[in-house]
């Protein structure tokens, strides 16, 4: 039933002194989008009382909106009430003065959004600035080097000069060992520009696999380790472009795990979570390559199949859907069965001059078909 915008308001009241100081602070001072917010009385974000301040701020609102008290969720709280982040405070303001409750899932498309598009381009900033520090070096050998070349020329020319003016066996003696010493050194600084070059381009290598693994790290979900939101809808849109250049199909399975919330309310957060895992690993087991799987949102999955027909599509989520019934859960500690766990598939195929969100809105409606139908079952259109 939807709230007043009374009762939404209601809602945000934070329950500390500290989370309403942060709240109305917020509201009063808003921020503008791009800049990042700086203590006016100089404390510092290594403070120990201002960033425990911030952490029980952040808790406070987690407590007072019945959201998650999980490490992304805290993170964009904490965001929150520093106001690190003016564009995810605007985002997040919106979101909680609408008639519409605050859900896990609003918050982790803003985190999505928000905080880890700003880790990322603080990473590639500062992996940026050092791998300009190491081509710096890089140059500065090579300089070296060359300068170190010319001297080596300008001493065998002196030597040549030298060689033309003097014929005793003692005065080309002393020439040959000249030439020596010469060559001998040029030989050292060869190799310690050799090494110099061979560290910096480790420390490249390095910052480049650091780089990339962060970029994995951007568009993964952080507790099924699938693709995630903002993924998924970037590689459907690469899909459905490439679909209708090539002609080749394109279908889509929307997932939705029956009766979650139950397990969740009886079991508790962390049973739901070892489910959305194994949901996860069932998935990333029994997709064929190419496929992009993602969690959607909440207990919902999404599975991209590029150049698969509906029939083929229908298949594979068949298979989805009776592996994970054949799992027969329980909790560790106690051993207590939880029974099996269903899940319930939409299955649509690319059709026409359709959209992304046309063709998620179809699965989406086979999906909630398969739902009203009993559950446990696959619905294709």
């Amino acid at each position: 039933m939807p709230m007043s915008r009374g009762a939404a308001n209601a809602l945000v009241q934070p329950e500390s002194a500290a989370a309403d100081q942060a709240w109305r602070g917020d509201h009063a001072g808003g921020g503008g989008i791009g800049q990042t917010s700086r203590r006016s009385d100089g404390s510092s974000c290594r403070d120990h009382v201002y960033t425990a301040n911030l952490a029980d701020t952040a808790l406070g609102l987690i407590k007072s909106h019945q959201l998650p008290a999980d490490p992304p969720s805290f993170e964009i709280w904490y965001t929150y009430a520093g106001r690190f982040i003016p564009a995810l405070n605007q985002s997040l303001n919106e979101a909680l003065n609408s008639a519409k409750r605050l859900t896990a899932d609003d918050v982790e498309r803003i985190y999505e959004k928000y905080a880890l598009s700003f880790r990322l381009g603080e990473y590639v900033e500062a992996v940026g600035g050092e791998i300009e520090g190491q081509v710096g070096n890089v140059l500065s050998t090579i300089g070296a080097a060359l300068g170190s070349a010319h001297k080596y020329s300008e001493n065998l020319s002196g030597l040549d000069r030298r060689l033309d003016r003097n014929s005793d066996p003692a005065s080309l003696r002393a020439i040959i060992d000249g030439l020596q010493r010469a060559t001998a050194e040029a030989e050292e600084q060869n190799k310690q520009f050799e090494k110099r070059l061979e560290d910096a381009q480790g420390q490249i290598r390095q910052m480049q696999a650091n780089l990339y693994a962060f970029f994995l790290e951007s568009r993964s979900d952080s507790l099924t380790s699938l693709g995630n939101r903002k993924y998924f809808d970037q590689s459907l849109a690469a899909a459905v472009a490439h679909a209708r250049q090539s002609g080749s199909p394109l279908s889509l399975l929307m997932c939705d795990i029956d009766h979650f919330k139950y397990f969740n309310d009886t079991y508790g957060h962390t049973i739901g979570d070892d489910i959305l895992r194994l949901i996860a690993a069932v998935i990333k087991r029994l997709v064929k390559d190419g496929d992009v799987a993602a969690r959607y949102g909440g207990e919902e999955f999404a599975i991209i199949m590029p150049n698969t027909p509906l029939p083929d599509a229908t298949a594979l989520a068949e298979r989805i859907r009776s592996t994970v019934m054949g799992r027969d859960m329980s909790v560790r500690s106690t051993g207590k069965s939880l029974g099996r766990v269903t899940i319930s598939i939409g299955a649509a195929q690319l059709q026409g001059s359709e959209t992304p969100l046309d063709l998620i809105e179809r699965a989406d409606a086979c999906l909630y078909r398969a739902k009203r139908a009993g559950r446990n079952k696959v619905v294709a259109d």
